[in-house]
């Protein structure tokens, strides 16, 4: 998997896999995008972050994941 900008612009700063297929990665500007596919394909998710970048994403399944914004306050999706 390669990942380094989102089709928005937007730089990605961290990825949580939880399998070969299924992952979600975060980024600048509240970016997070998940693929069920190994990265061909990715698709946005709302975050609810605003501007904030978005550091840190680790997911515990596909309903829950922690992310941490640039203020580092964690924030349950």
């Amino acid at each position: 998997m390669v990942y380094s900008k989102f089709s928005n612009g937007n730089n990605l700063l961290s990825v949580s896999c939880l399998n070969t297929n299924i992952c979600y990665a975060s980024g600048a500007s509240g970016t997070i995008i998940k693929t069920t596919d190994g990265g061909t394909n990715w698709t946005a998710q709302t975050s609810g972050a605003g501007a904030n970048n978005l550091n840190q994403i680790t997911c515990l399944d596909t309903n829950n994941c922690y992310v941490s914004n640039s203020s580092s306050t964690p924030k349950n999706n």
